[in-house]
C-alpha cells in the first residue's frame, strides 16, 4: 500500500473528513486532499503530526511494517528460540526483543512478548519496568485493538507488582483498574449485536475468561487448614471446569493449568493411599503431555480442541516450564515408583524436543 493510500485508511478510519484533518494541520483542505491522491506528499515535519492524528506512527504511514516480511520473522522466531530456550540467555532475549520492538513499533507483539518475559523471567526490575511502561503508554496512543491493549494491562498488572521500586509497583493498582471486568455480565447480551461466525468466536473467548477466573477462584478459596482430603475435592473440582472447557482434544498452551491440577490430585492421591485414582489421573496427565510433543512433531495428527482454535499463540507460554518441573516431581514420589520409568522415559523425550 502506497502513503496516499494509506493517509486516506486512516482518515476513514478515524472517522474524519479532509476538512477537519486540514484544520487540525492548519493547511488547506486542497492540501490534503492532493495527498490521500497521490499528487504530492506531505513534508517530513508533517509526518509526526498526522501520525498522532491517526493514532499510529510514523513507521506505520511509511509502510516500514510491510518490509518485514514472512521470511524475517521466521529468522527472528528462530533467534528467540536459540536465545531463549537453547541458551536461557534471558537478558540477550531481552535485547533481542527490544531491538525488534524498535525496528517494528507497530508490531505489538514484541510489546506483549517483552512483557511476558519480563514477569515469567522474573526480570521485573525498575529500569525494565519503566520502559514497559513507556511502551503501554505508546499503545494506548496508537493502538485501536482493545484485545491488545486489555492484554497489555493484564500483564502490566503482574510486572508492576513484582517489581521494587513501591511507586512503580503502585502503577499496578491503575492497570488493574483499566482491566475490563465481568461487571454486568456484558457477555450475555453479545447476541444482540453479533452474529455467525463474530458471535461464535466471542463466545469462546468469553467461555476460556470465564473459566479461567472461575479456576482461579477455586484455588484461592482452598482454606489454609484444609485437610488432604478436601484439598483433593477442590483440585478435582477446577480439573472439571478446565477439562469441561477443553475437551480430549489438543488445546497446547491452555492446558497447562489443567496439567497441574491433575498432578496435584495424583500426589494427594498417593498420600490418600487411594492408588487406583493416582493411576488413573496419571494415566490422563502422562497422556497430555506425550499429546503435546507429537503436535510439535506432527500437527496433524493431533485433533485440536474446537474452542481453543490457535493453541499455540505467538507469545512466551509456560507450558514447557510447567511441564518439566511437573514430571520431576512426580519423579520424586515414592508412591510412584512402578511408574518412574514411564515417566523418565517421557521427560527425555519432552527434553530432547524442545531443547533441541
Amino acid at each position: 500500500m502506497k502513503l496516499h493510500e494509506r493517509l486516506k485508511q486512516l482518515r476513514t478510519q478515524q472517522n474524519l473528513t479532509q476538512e477537519q484533518v486540514a484544520e487540525y494541520l492548519c493547511v488547506s483542505s486542497q492540501s490534503v486532499s492532493k495527498w490521500e491522491r497521490g499528487l504530492v506528499q506531505p513534508d517530513l515535519q508533517m509526518l509526526p503530526r498526522l501520525a498522532i492524528l491517526y493514532h499510529t506512527s510514523t513507521d506505520m504511514l511509511l509502510g516500514m511494517n510491510e518490509m518485514w516480511e514472512d521470511a524475517d520473522r521466521r529468522r527472528f522466531l528462530v533467534r528467540l528460540k536459540e536465545t531463549y530456550y537453547q541458551k536461557g540467555d534471558k537478558e540477550g532475549t531481552w535485547n533481542l526483543l527490544v531491538g525488534e520492538a524498535t525496528l517494528h513499533p507497530d508490531d505489538y507483539d514484541l510489546v506483549i512478548w517483552l512483557m511476558l518475559l519480563a514477569y515469567r523471567a522474573q526480570m521485573c526490575t525498575p529500569e525494565k519496568v519503566k520502559y514497559l511502561i513507556m511502551l503501554t503508554r505508546k499503545l494506548e496512543s496508537y493502538c485501536t485493538e482493545m484485545g491488545v491493549l486489555n492484554g497489555a494491562y493484564r500483564y502490566m498488572t503482574q510486572v508492576c507488582s513484582q517489581c521494587s521500586d513501591p511507586d512503580l509497583r503502585a502503577a499496578a493498582k491503575v492497570f488493574y483498574e483499566k482491566i475490563p471486568s465481568l461487571r454486568d455480565s456484558r457477555e450475555v447480551y453479545a447476541i444482540c449485536v453479533l452474529e455467525g461466525e463474530q458471535l461464535r468466536e466471542q463466545d469462546k473467548q468469553t467461555l476460556f475468561r470465564a473459566n479461567d477466573i472461575a479456576a482461579v477462584a477455586l484455588r484461592r478459596l482452598i482454606p489454609n487448614d484444609a485437610t488432604d482430603e478436601q484439598r483433593l475435592s477442590w483440585h478435582e473440582r477446577i480439573s472439571e471446569l478446565y477439562h469441561g472447557m477443553l475437551g480430549d482434544d489438543f488445546a497446547g498452551f491452555y492446558e497447562g493449568q489443567l496439567l497441574i491440577a491433575y498432578a496435584e490430585i495424583v500426589l494427594l492421591c498417593v498420600k490418600l493411599g487411594k492408588r487406583q485414582r493416582a493411576e488413573k489421573v496419571l494415566d490422563r496427565l502422562l497422556y497430555m503431555i506425550d499429546r503435546h510433543v507429537l503436535a510439535v512433531l506432527d500437527p496433524n495428527s493431533v485433533p485440536v480442541s474446537s474452542v481453543i482454535t490457535d493453541p499455540f499463540p505467538r507469545q512466551f507460554h509456560p507450558l514447557e516450564t510447567i511441564t518439566k518441573p511437573l514430571l520431576e516431581a512426580l519423579l520424586k514420589t515414592s508412591g510412584l515408583q512402578d511408574h518412574h520409568a514411564r515417566i523418565d522415559a517421557l521427560l527425555q523425550r519432552y527434553l530432547t524436543v524442545f531443547q533441541a
